[in-house]
């Protein structure tokens, strides 16, 4: 090819804008630029993907989860829960140990003590309580560290408690017949109270094996709270 038809056809490119592949470029207004441009816009205005929430665990105790006293047993939770289960022994009161099977004993924040209750044949569930500071466990409104004002209140009646200082110090007695002794599906509350260290009469008061009622005048304001919790079937 002659040196003056490349410097022509070079020249022509330059001034039409030919492009690599030989083909023409897409002319600002032409109908392919147009719908190149829609598509841009389509896109950019799609919403994004909506991202699904994790589901919460459940956190509130009831007659029926995480243990269905009724009909559960120590194989049934074992069973159902699989590594989340682990066979224990308890502690009780007056140093007795307590066989039962831990749910979820690695995470202090979901942890809950099933007690084989011994005088039923087959390893029934007896009891569950919860003891961890960390817990995120509730029943009918309360849970640890509840103050007895709240409690109270939750019940709609006055309570009454043993006296603190022995084995079953803080230990509720009576519900009073109030909406926590009411719960669906027939299980009982258990509810240990702690008197708090800066008791401003140091407890002395309040200290032995005898009934305390919550609506007692020497009750009024003191720091007593909720530090453990559980049902019972």
């Amino acid at each position: 090819m002659s040196r003056l038809l490349i410097a022509a056809l070079t020249a022509s490119c330059g001034l039409s804008g030919c492009s690599q592949s030989g083909e023409a470029p897409t002319a600002p207004g032409s109908d392919a630029a147009t719908a190149t441009a829609a598509a841009d816009a389509s896109a950019a205005t799609q919403p994004a993907p909506t991202q699904t929430a994790t589901p919460q665990p459940q956190t509130e105790l009831t007659c029926s989860y995480p243990v269905d006293g009724a009909k559960d047993t120590a194989a049934s939770l074992l069973a159902r829960y699989g590594a989340a289960a682990k066979r224990e022994t308890l502690p009780g009161p007056e140093g007795t140990e307590l066989s039962g099977i831990v749910l979820w004993p690695k995470d202090p924040s979901r942890r809950v003590e099933a007690i084989i209750d011994e005088d039923r044949p087959g390893e029934h569930i007896g009891s569950i309580r919860i003891g961890s500071s960390r817990t995120v466990w509730k029943v009918a409104g309360i849970g640890m560290g509840t103050s007895l004002d709240a409690m109270v209140k939750a019940n709609g009646k006055p309570i009454r408690f043993w006296g603190f200082g022995w084995d079953y110090g803080g230990r509720v007695s009576d519900l009073g017949g109030g909406r926590l002794a009411q719960l669906t599906g027939g299980c009982t509350l258990s509810v240990r109270l702690n008197l708090a260290e800066n008791d401003p009469k140091d407890g002395m008061d309040l200290m032995g094996d005898s009934e305390i009622g919550s609506d007692e005048d020497r009750v009024k304001g003191r720091p007593i709270s909720i530090d453990e919790f559980g049902l019972y079937w």
